[in-house]
């Protein structure tokens, strides 16, 4: 759990080494809006947005300025981060509440963990650096101790309630029908456009030829042909890929793209199916039945992403009762100047 604890400081830290695009405004004080009662100061709301706004433009291929003029999944950019941000700390608060609920309080470790490695922080960056950032990001040295000590916090709540020990940990029949149920298993032959001879993206001709080829490798592995070999021949090799080509994956999870992971549902056991046609490439996908076998091999991480699946929907069913109110700084808050 040591490793998890870790990863969220690590967090809280890229927010801070981050700093640098934070939102600015003046007048950093004051509640922007309350969460069932606790007030939240524009500091500590500009901490998290600062964040979020960093996550959104390294996913983005647009400039900021283009970014943030336009919009994200339908909503204003702008509003849209600051939305996200509004739930990210709903869930931050919902988590508090949920510690509070269980007497869930941070051991002498705990604490001196945090010195640990608020103390690294400081060696790494410097001191006039991490004050700098602390400056810029618009947040005190206090709030940003109190920001990393909810990353334990979390840490403890989440070992209390779903941990390996925890008093709703899933039990092994609990993991397997989740296993079954979500996860999926399959070979996949890809013929990307790219073309290696030139180094540019096919197009015309050679794009129709790539077509054509993926329509017979799919013809004849529906035929019967063994579709190891096929895949083989398709990526110019000539030895056994048993083990680079059977794949288990959750597809939430797995980065291939959508029409191939409905290629993945639409095609049955030991079918395959038509040729799929991506921004980048043709997939042709032989769909095989989910086994045991990845779970025995990764048990420990699949009961990990199981409990942590139940842990984020309690946060929030918490979060979702929370009354939310907003002040009139709320408003003033943006997320991205083009004045500079």
């Amino acid at each position: 759990m040591k490793k998890k604890i870790v990863l969220l400081l690590a967090a809280a830290i890229f927010a801070l080494a981050c700093a640098c695009s934070a939102p600015k405004e003046e007048g950093a004080g004051g509640a922007v809006m309350v969460i069932d009662g606790s007030e939240i100061t524009r500091e500590e709301f500009n901490y998290y947005l600062a964040y979020e706004k960093d996550r959104l433009e390294a996913e983005s291929w647009l400039t900021p300025d283009e970014l943030w003029s336009g919009t994200i999944e339908g909503y204003p950019a702008q509003a849209y981060a600051k939305n996200q941000t509004v739930e990210k700390l709903l869930g931050t608060y919902a988590m508090l509440h949920l510690a509070a609920q269980n007497d869930i309080r941070l051991s002498d470790e705990d604490m001196l963990q945090l010195r640990e490695e608020k103390e690294n922080v400081i060696a790494t960056m410097g001191r006039d650096r991490f004050e700098q950032s602390l400056k810029e990001t618009g947040i005190t040295e206090e709030t940003y101790d109190e920001i990393m000590e909810r990353s334990i916090v979390y840490a403890r709540v989440y070992e209390h309630l779903y941990g390996e020990n925890g008093m709703y940990a899933p039990g092994r029949e609990e993991v397997e029908r989740f296993y079954f149920d979500y996860y999926l298993r399959g070979m996949e032959i890809m013929l990307p456009f790219f073309d290696a001879a030139t180094g540019e993206m096919m197009d015309g001709g050679k794009l129709e030829e790539l077509r054509e080829y993926a329509a017979e490798l799919s013809g004849r592995a529906r035929d019967g042909e063994d579709f190891l070999t096929l895949l083989a021949q398709a990526a110019g090799l000539s030895r056994n890929i048993q083990a680079d080509a059977d794949e288990t994956f959750r597809p939430e999870w797995s980065g291939k793209d959508q029409a191939v992971i409905d290629a993945y549902y639409s095609t049955g056991v030991g079918d395959v199916s038509d040729v799929i046609e991506t921004e980048y490439a043709f997939f042709i996908i032989k769909r095989l039945e989910t086994d045991a076998v990845f779970l025995d091999e990764f048990y420990d991480a699949v009961f990990v992403e199981y409990a942590n699946g139940l842990f984020d929907a309690a946060v929030t069913g918490v979060a979702g009762g929370l009354k939310v109110e907003y002040k009139d700084g709320y408003d003033d808050i943006m997320v991205y100047d083009p004045k500079g």
